[in-house]
């Protein structure tokens, strides 16, 4: 039995399709696409006199009472896996080259003078400062990174996934940064001391390593937006 090939056209209305059921993530549309396309070939494969409406409809069925739900699930769960990767593979990279890393510890140790000197001069306002521009350094590059990579004006789950990699370090970060910008006890110094360069370092080769995990994330999503180029030009740039 010779087996049927779906043409551009086709794949334009599996596209529809998909977003119809309220996909719209580049990226999931692809994933889901890859695997309903197939489905629909085998319908009409085995049925010639099928429509391809009803081989859609039919084909969408077999993927049970959640549809393509547990497609986009096992997307975003394989691109979490796939960038936390990648983002430690990074931050190898970065730790290991001391172009990088003498600069993360200069600063490091500017933080670290500065927080002790006002601690040993009683200064604690200005010690709880340093702790506030730690945190506005971290917000001030997640933002940029946010802006520089946003995907066009669709919605980007790959994004989401990049900057969630290091949640729990995120989460560490912002709790010893919370103590250090409030802490009131001279006794604190010397842990707050050490604690305040270590953020600093934190911060940076954090930066570093997130914004090269997402120019590889944004390499994936070049390809993505290419291929749907090619098959829905129109809506796709309507979308952009």
């Amino acid at each position: 039995m010779h087996k049927i090939s779906l043409n551009e056209e086709q794949i334009c209305k599996l596209i529809d399709f998909i977003e119809s059921r309220g996909f719209h993530d580049p990226g999931v549309i692809v994933e889901v696409l890859d695997h309903f396309a197939c489905k629909v070939e085998e319908k009409l494969t085995d049925n010639p006199n099928m429509t391809l409406e009803s081989a859609m409809v039919s084909a969408h069925a077999d993927f049970g009472v959640i549809g393509f739900y547990y497609l986009q699930a096992n997307y975003e769960a394989n691109t979490r896996k796939k960038y936390k990767t990648i983002y430690r593979a990074e931050r190898k990279k970065v730790l290991l080259n001391p172009v990088l890393v003498i600069p993360a510890l200069i600063l490091a140790f500017l933080g670290y003078k500065a927080f002790l000197w006002a601690e040993i001069n009683a200064i604690y306002w200005l010690g709880n400062m340093v702790g506030d521009l730690l945190f506005l350094a971290y917000m001030v590059v997640f933002i940029l990174i946010n802006v520089k990579f946003k995907a066009r004006k669709r919605n980007n789950k790959l994004l989401e996934s990049i900057m969630k990699v290091d949640i729990v370090g995120s989460f560490y970060f912002s709790l010893i940064l919370g103590s250090v910008s409030w802490h009131h006890s001279p006794k604190s110094s010397v842990i707050f001391s050490i604690l305040v360069p270590l953020l600093c370092f934190y911060v940076t080769i954090w930066a570093l390593s997130i914004y090269a995990t997402l120019k590889s994330g944004k390499q994936e999503m070049d390809e993505v937006y290419n291929y749907l180029d090619r098959n829905k030009p129109d809506k796709l740039n309507m979308a952009r």
